[in-house]
């Protein structure tokens, strides 16, 4: 049996996959809706799956896509402070301003071709081509205006994150949690985190920097 390094019980420890699993459940509800045809309203209801998480399970999730893009592109207090020590970034990036409007371009296409083309209206594929276009030209624009220099330490740094998803994603599997202090602990490590902080990413981060 595994032994909780903070309290060291084994009565009360649990492995986190377990948790999840078991805590996350899909319900199936009956929406109302209306409807109008011919002058007429109709209503009815519609069945609306939703998946739905105990408060334990959900604290103990992965972090989706979403999270980690955060970290790649976002505050740098999160994994690049140390980083940036050793690797300073070799000044701001250019023409940024330039492809962030190349891609709301993009992402506005599609809502837009989709309503085009639900009114059978055929501009509506010209309109859908934005969308891999502005994906094209924002990498086009990166790739001009930024030195060899500049290029290399973004690619590093985005490697960075990509690395220690992975690893964390795979001690996911290792960790384990006692529910008589609200301890989440990597078996064979210092790791040792409660379960609130699970939802701050520098936990997943440190996992992933954790030697099992």
């Amino acid at each position: 049996m595994t032994t909780c390094p903070k309290c060291n019980s084994q009565d009360a420890v649990q492995k986190v996959t377990s948790i999840v699993s078991g805590g996350t459940f899909q319900t199936t509800h009956n929406v109302p809706v209306k409807s109008q045809w011919g002058g007429h309203t109709f209503y009815g209801t519609v069945s609306e799956t939703v998946t739905e998480k105990t408060e334990l399970a959900r604290k103990l999730s992965k972090p989706t896509e979403k999270d980690w893009k955060k970290v790649k592109t976002g505050e740098k207090s999160l994994i690049m402070q140390n980083y940036l020590k050793l690797h300073p970034e070799p000044g701001p990036e250019k023409n940024y301003t330039l492809r962030v409007f190349t891609s709301l371009i993009g992402i506005v296409s599609l809502p837009v071709s989709g309503l085009l083309l639900a009114g059978n209206n055929q501009l509506g594929l010209y309109v859908l081509l934005l969308f891999p276009i502005s994906l094209f030209i924002r990498k086009l624009i990166f790739e001009i205006s930024n030195s060899q220099e500049y290029k290399q330490w973004y690619k590093e740094t985005q490697q960075l994150v990509t690395d220690l998803r992975r690893e964390s994603e795979t001690k996911y599997n290792m960790l384990y949690y006692c529910h008589r202090d609200d301890t989440v602990f990597l078996l064979g490590t210092d790791y040792c985190m409660s379960a609130s902080d699970m939802g701050n990413m520098g936990a997943w981060i440190k996992l992933g920097r954790t030697n099992s």
